[in-house]
């Protein structure tokens, strides 16, 4: 549910919007915020990216469809 209300499961997705407010676009499925990479475009290294580097360290906190969706 949280990806699909971040990127709509697209793993070509970027907002470029988020690069107003951390300097950088968030990309792919997960939406990972962070220097413009294309390999993020793989779903798989975004999914693997976002548990091993954001959700292993701060839970759901990173999206902010998770507070839509009650997990933080």
């Amino acid at each position: 549910a949280i990806f699909i209300c971040e990127s709509g499961l697209n793993p070509k997705a970027v907002n470029w919007n988020d690069a107003r407010i951390t300097g950088w676009p968030s990309q792919g499925i997960a939406q990972i915020n962070r220097p413009y990479d294309k390999k993020l475009f793989d779903w798989k290294y975004n999914l693997e990216i976002a548990y091993n580097d954001y959700y292993l360290i701060d839970g759901f906190i990173p999206w902010s469809c998770a507070k839509k969706y009650g997990y933080y």
